[in-house]
């Protein structure tokens, strides 16, 4: 089509930026969600995942959100076109175990954006090892195994035993953002604008996320290096030698802090 043409960087079935050319400015509904509840860092997944499929980013294309139960993340994601597979029935699908359904492989077929849910354990191989494309088994009639290419995928959990173990082996394959309940004002389902009208939140969120996601796939003043390289050193993972770093400077600074309180009396 004309839009793909336009935007060669989108090599799939259909366009997830049509009908996007303006969004419902309701500041309200979208200072509540995007700053009451996740301080900035919805919007830059967002921007994340569009600046990856715009500058064709081949590595870091997948990102553990881990965050409180009824913040969101799972619906703000499937505002933009991801579709939604939760952890074990993934791995069901790409052992051959159980297929998945026609209805979720041509959603994936077409956006090429994948949300895999509930991911609440420690990662498996398999999971650990998808590069930007997809094997897993269809159920039902022309089924078997499908070879899907994957622009990006999003991991979301509720606490961070999927990633800890095992952040030096995932540095370079995955980002990870993490919304804290000490840094939320309220969950989704506790504030007032999302009760006073639920239906006009949710509009204006996807209606909001959706121009977002097309701002940063055709933005002419963002380059790679301004955009995305400085959204990925935020949001990478640490690497263990930082973390022990990172104790190891904390330890001396109490030790000569007990040391001077001692010496002082």
């Amino acid at each position: 089509s004309e839009q793909q043409h336009e935007y060669p960087c989108l090599h799939i079935k259909s366009n997830p930026l049509h009908d996007v050319d303006g969004y419902i400015e309701d500041h309200e509904i979208i200072d509540d969600f995007c700053q009451n509840i996740w301080k900035g860092k919805a919007e830059d997944i967002v921007k994340i995942i569009g600046l990856t499929i715009r500058f064709n980013e081949g590595k870091l294309t997948k990102l553990m959100l881990i965050a409180p139960s009824n913040t969101g993340k799972t619906a703000f994601c499937q505002h933009i076109d991801f579709q939604t597979i939760h952890m074990k029935r993934l791995m069901q699908g790409m052992a051959a175990d159980k297929g998945i359904g026609t209805q979720v492989i041509n959603g994936l077929k077409k956006t090429g954006l994948l949300l895999i849910d509930e991911t609440n354990e420690a990662l498996s191989n398999d999971i650990k090892n998808m590069d930007n494309r997809l094997y897993v088994d269809q159920f039902g009639s022309g089924g078997g195994t499908q070879d899907i290419k994957l622009h990006f995928t999003v991991l979301t959990s509720t606490h961070k035993t999927a990633t800890r173990t095992s952040s030096d082996e995932l540095y370079h394959r995955f980002l990870q953002v993490e919304l804290l309940e000490s840094d939320i004002d309220y969950i989704l389902t506790s504030s007032p604008v999302f009760r006073k009208n639920t239906n006009r939140y949710t509009t204006v969120l996807r209606s909001y996320f959706r121009w977002l996601l097309k701002d940063a796939i055709t933005n002419p003043d963002y380059t790679e290096k301004d955009t995305l390289e400085p959204l990925q050193a935020k949001y990478r993972l640490e690497l263990n030698s930082d973390v022990n770093d990172m104790l190891y400077d904390t330890a001396e600074r109490v030790i000569e802090n007990l040391k001077s309180q001692a010496g002082a009396y």
